[in-house]
Order: C-alpha cells, then sequence, then structure tokens
C-alpha cells in the first residue's frame, strides 16, 4: 500500500499474493503516479480492517462494473486507485459535477476541478485497539479482551475492583449483594441480576 503521508492519498494498493506470485522481482510502479507523487510511502506492515466510505457514484461505478469487480478489496478499491492518476480514463467515468467552474475558481483553497476521484487511507495510532470480527469466536475474544480492561479501550460502564480484578457494573443495572461477579465481567444497563448468582 502506498500512501501519500501529507494528504493521507492512497496511492498505490496491491494484493500481497499478487506480487509473492509475480516473476517480476522489483515492484513496477507507473511514472505518472511519481511526477504526480514523487514522495510516498510504501507499507507492508499494515492490516486492512475491512471498513469503507464510498461516494454514492463509486457504488453506481461499481454496479456497472459488477461482471469484473468481484471483491471490494482486491478488485474495486485498486479500480479506484487507478484512475486517480490516470485522468484522461477517469473521464469515461460518470462522475457527478458537484461544483460549478466558477466555485473552483473562488475556492480559497488550491482545488484541482480535474482530480475527481480521490482515495483516502486512514492508518490507526498503534496505540489504539483495534481488532477484526470473522466468527463467534473472535467476537468473544475481544469481548473478553475488552472487559479485562486493560485495553485502550474500556467499557462504558463504570469499573470496580482494582488491577486484573477488574469488572463493570451499569449504574442502571441492579445486583444482588449475593451476587458473585467475577473479574473481566460486564453487566449492563437496565440489568437486573438476583440473588445466588455468579456472573463469570
Amino acid at each position: 500500500i502506498g500512501i501519500d503521508p501529507k494528504h493521507d492519498r492512497l496511492l498505490f494498493m496491491d494484493n500481497s499474493t499478487n506480487l509473492e506470485n509475480s516473476d517480476e522481482k522489483h515492484l513496477k510502479i507507473r511514472k505518472s503516479l511519481l511526477r504526480r507523487y514523487p514522495n510516498f510511502t510504501l507499507h507492508t506492515d499494515l492490516n486492512d480492517a475491512h471498513f469503507y466510505i464510498f461516494s454514492k457514484w463509486t457504488l453506481d461505478v461499481l454496479e456497472e462494473n459488477k461482471q469484473i469487480i468481484q471483491s471490494i478489496k482486491t478488485h474495486f478499491i485498486p479500480f479506484l486507485v487507478k484512475f486517480q492518476v490516470r485522468r484522461k480514463k477517469a473521464k469515461d467515468l460518470n462522475i457527478p459535477s458537484f461544483l460549478s467552474p466558477q466555485a473552483y475558481e473562488m475556492s480559497s483553497t488550491l482545488t484541482d476541478p480535474n482530480d475527481r476521484v480521490k482515495c483516502y487511507a486512514w492508518i490507526l495510532d498503534p496505540t489504539a485497539y483495534c481488532a477484526r470480527v470473522g466468527n463467534v469466536d473472535s467476537y468473544m475474544k475481544i469481548n473478553r479482551e475488552i472487559a479485562s480492561g486493560e485495553k485502550s479501550y474500556i467499557p462504558l460502564e463504570p469499573s470496580s475492583g482494582t488491577g486484573k480484578n477488574k469488572f463493570f457494573i451499569a449504574n442502571s443495572a441492579q445486583v444482588s449483594q449475593n451476587t458473585q461477579v467475577t473479574s473481566g465481567s460486564v453487566v449492563g444497563e437496565c440489568t437486573q441480576i438476583g440473588a445466588r448468582v455468579a456472573v463469570k
């Protein structure tokens, strides 16, 4: 993944398996890309969170090209990234014009009206918590990690206990005094728990 660190533009994206299976020993990057962005960073250590935000017109392009685009990550995003640099080809896309030429002229920021396809990437702070959930087991795993109270992201409920014995109980929860709430447990809003119950 190639990213312009100044503006967070996503400039290059290729599947790692494509690069590994290629006979080429070098990574090929178009000259037109290097002319427009002579300084950008290539990353090989990032994980895709599979969280994408699209303009509506891109979904129309996806619908028009659904025969050749089978995956958002593998086909569609690289497809859009290439059109950032290939401006002549970008004119073939049905991109609506949101601003008139006069609006571009009046703008106080330097805006290129021909730069109509824009892809950005956001890199999460290394100290932040992020996990990918694809099945019930991974969902349970991240719930346990968050409920441990040891991650940068913790439950919204107030914490009780200290150290590794932390648990979280919402203010509106009704928990009997004879109830045992163990570490790593979360009792949410409006919950009622009777006597002689163990929450583990």
